[in-house]
């Protein structure tokens, strides 16, 4: 029946047709039969369709009662043909599903959920067919189990459905359904669809609801229970007729066995009557075991933990469960668990297991303590439930554990290590469960589980369960991460981001198409927050490959901004009032058919009337005069002490955060609470920076930060960037919260580098994406004035105090990082053409800041990794390459200033710095190291004696002849020089004169001690710079060139020096620095000084001359 041939197929179907003709009765063992059938159902030959379906009916009745065995293996197969487009074949499936049914019951076929994989299918013929059989068959059926709820959303789906057979076969089908399922769960259900489909789908459902049968009178039951229960039969009689089935549904399941048990008590106290005293024996033992609690604390989670270090027992980790594991748990459990429940926990038997879980949901909230205690005993317990295969026990854990999860958060736990290792890898492998509901739930569960374990943690465990071999746990898995990677912002990928992406591209070139397009999915996510970087992270990839991504993010973007519009709208718009008043109760009001009549009139379709008065709702009664209480005036009269107001004005921490400055193990809740800086919610945000800040005020504590500042100082610049990016542009997000989460956020960076034991364990990357976020919200307009145009008062403080956090990470890091970072950041800056000039001129001033404190921090630096900084910039931006970009012009003299104080500083001894940078490679750095070394050498051997004894005869000449005037010499020099000269005379004036060298004009090592002035190797370049800018001042005097303007040395415009003035680095420290590194500018010099002196105009061209003889020289 399996061969490729239809006519050998077609001979083995008429072999059991002639089989089944012989013989009119077949014994229930038909071996591989059943499941050939089920494969010939879905035949593509037609004719071959007809003969087995003809062969199932007939089988049906062969085996008469027996057949229920095998329906659950057949009946998938005819759903399927109830798909077919013919209307006489589809007849024939539903005698047959009606000869199957003769005998069986459709309780296995809710058990392997073959009615929800059939009615999943959007197939219209065999949704209506199905819907219609499942209407005449429910309405006679015994109770169903709760899985059969599962179909609910189904129906409500096809209440909306296209096909119009579909849409009347459904409504047909409310009724029948709800007997078994209950109104409240189609209302529950209703909950989650569209407020436009609750409109259409309200008023069928409230039909269907009016049409539901009465409860039936238990009146076996009523006689059995004697007198009471018969006595109690009225009372059920007298409810209203309209009275529904589905409150019977709502109740709890056990209520019969509960009903009951009154009249099998007194059954069995007769028959006891005689025989004496076991029967209170026997109670008293029933007494202790329903009475006593479910756990307690015996044995402590501590000391579990001890014997698991110490490998006393087995440590929980297995492929495969094995007995050992499941003893070494029962002799755990013993301990701490009553006798019952372990008799439930461990019984062979499903149902038992059902049971415990009951049991352990009804004390979560009086034995807290102990379910905590427990923790890690129930999560393993759990673990091995995920080894069984039956959906009720198992859907009945995953309740168990969301249920268990909400309350640990409320409670502010923090999942231990060892507790998520022995459950986090064995719940993953249910994410590839191929029933929906329980994927559903597991994903819950791990988003739940977030609140409680470090999100950053629980990627790793995800991103390690992706080299499992199932297609459909890796798609869950891999959709998973895209989810976190969208909560918690790029950072959360561990164990680095580049690490983290490759592996997740790695699944683009897999066969599963669901296991594609998850990983596509989950790189767009990153794409969103990296962009065209997020290339770098996932390395190279085939051309196939990145065609998928490249369409995938392409298409992400239209779509992202064509749902801008949309996203102003709000998300849940409210009710109109009209509909308000037509939702009904979900209980029908004990009060007769007046009640009902009221309902009736309400749920008319009324004209909307916004201001008309509800006279109906009148109280006709008079009013009266209120009564007036007598109240004792003297406690509300007494002094109020004044609060104290906390410093921190934004949100108090929360109560629970007490444990994190009480609690001996801090370090333990750290991770949890860093991670929950990040959180898009901004008071969820600012309650975690609460909670750092708690910590850095106490001394002892504050250590424990040490191991966390760089995914503390990660978390800080992501939402740094959440706050420009997402909150700013948000119109339900108040722009005071975010000025509010942002003097949080800079009040923890204040607490972080005040404490130099923290701030200097930074690193070089972290430093980078810190001051990178710093000065885009520094650089932002948004801070100052909305976009529709509304000040902020607190904008201009905020932006003055993120200047200052600025310049203390710059001066309390760790000197060598924050030099790296700079020169990474500034590199960066140069690399990307969108960067504003702005950005980079704050960046350069940044790194000015550095070079005044050269000196004093010279035995801190690491110059090799400055050097080789230096020489990574170098080799992207070489010195040729400066005069085609303008804006490389000041960060590659900044680079050379800084190589040039180090070389003064260390002498020949930098060279012994170069061992970064390999002895191949051409480096600039290297060059320019030689070059300057061997003009300081040359100065210094020609220069060093006659230097001192030139500015002592010098100021010998001046004593002699006070009338000489040098100024016209010193004039024909430049700024610096002039500067030198002055000082050195001062100098040498109040030595002579018996003061202390430096009170009046500075040290007489001037030239060599300053790190912020520039070397005299690079004097002449100054000199020829200066002479052309006077020479283009001189000449627009003279009326030679009138429309030129004054040459800059940089080529920078004056408004952009201006713009350049008003950023928030800018200290005077940093002015004195940046006229110093512009050669003295235009902008700093005096420009009408020529103008005050008689000009003769023949002498003043040949001076000209020799200047540009000098120049090109």
């Amino acid at each position: 029946m399996t061969d490729k041939n239809w006519k050998v197929r077609g001979e083995g179907l008429q072999t059991i047709v002639n089989i089944l003709a012989e013989a009119k009765f077949v014994k229930p063992n038909l071996g591989s039969l059943p499941e050939a059938l089920k494969a010939r159902l879905g035949e593509s030959n037609k004719n071959l369709q007809t003969t087995t379906v003809n062969i199932c009916s007939t089988l049906a009745t062969a085996l008469g009662p027996h057949c229920k065995v095998h329906f659950k293996t057949i009946a998938p197969g005819l759903f399927s043909c109830l798909g077919d487009s013919k209307p006489m074949f589809r007849e024939k499936v539903v005698a047959c599903l009606n000869v199957w049914m003769e005998h069986s019951s459709l309780l296995p076929l809710v058990e392997n959920e073959a009615f929800y994989d059939a009615l999943k299918v959007e197939n219209p013929n065999l949704r209506a067919e199905l819907l219609g059989w499942l209407s005449g068959k429910l309405p006679t059926h015994k109770q169903l189990p709760v899985e059969f709820r599962s179909l609910i959303p189904i129906v409500l789906a096809c209440l909306e459905d296209r096909n119009p057979d579909v849409r009347k076969r459904a409504q047909e089908a409310l009724v029948p359904f709800m007997i078994h399922t209950g109104y409240d769960s189609f209302l529950k259900a209703l909950g989650k669809c569209k407020p436009s489909s609750k409109d259409q789908i309200m008023p069928l459902l409230e039909k269907a609801r009016g049409e539901l049968p009465a409860k039936p009178a238990p009146q076996k039951k009523a006689a059995a229970a004697g007198p009471k229960a018969a006595s109690s039969a009225p009372a059920q009689k007298s409810r209203p007729a309209t009275a529904p089935a589905a409150a019977r549904q709502e109740e709890p399941e056990d209520e019969p066995e509960k009903s009951s048990a009154p009249a099998k008590s007194e059954s069995k106290a007769k028959v006891v009557k005689g025989k004496g005293k076991p029967a209170p024996a026997s109670s008293k033992k029933k007494e202790e075991e329903d009475f006593g609690p479910v756990m307690t604390v015996t044995v402590t989670k501590e000391q579990r933990v001890k014997e698991e270090k110490a490998m006393k027992v087995l440590k929980w980790n297995f492929i495969e469960l094995r007995p050992e594991f499941v003893e070494q748990l029962k002799l755990q459990m013993e301990k701490n668990f009553s006798k019952g429940v372990m008799a439930e926990l461990f019984h062979s038997d499903f149902k038992s297991h059902i049971k415990a879980i009951e049991q352990l949901i009804k004390s979560l909230e009086p034995l807290q303590k102990e379910t905590i205690s427990n923790l890690d005993l129930i999560l393993k317990w759990l673990t091995i439930r995920f080894f069984d295969t039956n959906p009720s026990m198992l859907n009945k854990a995953l309740d168990y554990i969301q249920k268990l999860f909400h309350m640990l958060a409320t409670l502010d736990y923090h999942m231990s290590e060892l507790e998520a290792n022995s459950f986090v890898p064995y719940l993953l492998l249910k994410s590839g469960d191929p029933k929906d509901n329980v994927r559903r739930d597991v994903r819950a569960i791990l988003k739940a589980m977030c609140k409680i374990y470090p999100s950053s943690k629980l990627f790793s465990y995800i991103i390690e369960g992706l080299k499992c071999k199932v297609s459909k746990q890796r798609m869950e898995l891999l959709e998973e991460l895209g989810c976190l990677i969208d909560g918690f912002g790029i950072n959360v990928c561990q164990p680095s981001p580049a690490q983290a992406l490759k592996i997740i591209a790695g699944q683009i070139s897999d066969r599963d198409n669901g296991v594609r397009n998850a990983a596509l999915n989950t790189v767009v996510v990153a794409y969103t927050i990296l962009g065209e970087s997020v290339f770098k992270y996932i390395g190279h990839l085939n051309e196939k490959e990145q065609s998928y991504l490249d369409e995938r993010i392409k298409r992400a973007m239209k779509n992202k901004e064509m749902a801008k519009p949309a996203a102003k709208e709000p998300l849940q718009p409210k009710m109109p009032p009209q509909q308000q008043a037509e939702r009904p109760r979900t209980a029908p009001s004990a009060g007769g058919p007046n009640k009902a009549a009221s309902q009736a009139n309400v749920a008319r379709p009324a004209v909307k009337k916004t201001y008309q008065l509800d006279i109906e709702d009148i109280d006709p009664t008079e009013p009266q005069m209120p009564f007036l209480y007598d109240i004792d005036l003297e406690p509300f009269m007494a002094p109020v002490e004044k609060p104290k107001v906390s410093s921190r004005r934004a949100m108090s921490p929360s109560p629970h955060s007490s444990r994190l400055n009480n609690s001996p193990d801090v370090s333990a809740y750290i991770g949890l609470v860093v991670t929950q800086i990040s959180d898009a919610q901004i008071v969820t945000s600012m309650k975690a920076l609460a909670k750092i800040d708690q910590v850095l005020a106490d001394e002892k504590r504050s250590g424990v930060l040490v191991n966390h500042v760089d995914s503390l100082l990660m978390m800080i610049s992501t939402q740094a960037r959440l706050g420009l990016s997402q909150y700013f542009s948000n119109p339900e997000v108040s722009k005071q919260d975010v000025v509010s989460l942002y003097r949080c956020l800079v009040s923890t960076l204040l607490g972080i580098f005040d404490k130099p034991t923290i701030g200097k364990r930074a690193s070089t990357h972290v430093l980078k994406d810190l001051l990178n976020s710093l000065l885009t919200v520094l650089l932002d307009s948004r801070l100052e004035k909305t976009p529709e145009g509304q000040q902020l008062p607190e904008g201009p403080e905020l932006k003055r105090t993120i200047n200052i956090v600025a310049v203390k990470i710059i001066n309390k890091s760790d000197p060598t990082n924050i030099t790296c970072a700079i020169i990474t950041l500034m590199r960066e800056c140069l690399q990307n053409e969108t960067c504003s000039n702005n950005f980079l001129l704050i960046v350069v001033k940044c790194l000015w800041k550095i070079l005044n404190r050269v000196q004093d921090i010279l035995d801190d630096l690491n110059v090799d990794r400055i050097l080789y900084e230096a020489h990574v910039f170098f080799q992207q931006f070489p010195l040729s390459s400066v005069r085609r970009r303008p804006n490389l012009d000041m960060p590659v003299r900044t680079i050379k200033t800084l190589l040039h104080n180090l070389t003064k500083l260390k002498g020949h001894k930098i060279l012994s710095h170069t061992g970064l940078i390999g002895p191949s490679e051409n480096s600039e750095v290297e060059a320019y190291l030689h070059s300057v070394l061997a003009k300081s050498s040359g100065n210094t051997d020609g220069d060093s004696a006659e230097k001192p004894q030139a500015l002592n005869d010098l100021y010998d000449f001046k004593q002699r002849y006070p009338e000489a005037d040098i100024d016209p010499f010193l004039k024909k020099t430049s700024p610096h020089f002039q500067k030198y000269i002055n000082n050195m005379l001062a100098d040498i004036e109040a030595e002579r004169s018996g003061k202390k060298a430096g009170e009046i004009g500075g040290s007489m090592d001037y030239s060599s001690n300053r790190p912020s002035t520039v070397a005299e190797a690079e004097d002449e370049e100054a000199d020829v710079a200066f002479y052309r800018e006077k020479l283009q001042k001189l000449r627009t005097l003279c009326g030679l060139d009138k429309g030129a303007e004054p040459l800059r040395a940089f080529g920078d415009s004056q408004s952009s020096r201006d713009t350049a003035s008003q950023e928030s680095a800018h200290t005077p420290d940093e002015e004195q620095a940046s006229v110093e590194l512009q050669w003295q500018s235009s902008a700093s010099r005096p420009v009408e000084e020529p103008a005050k002196q008689a000009v003769d105009v023949s002498s003043l061209k040949a001076r000209l001359e020799r200047i540009k003889k000098m120049a090109n020289s």
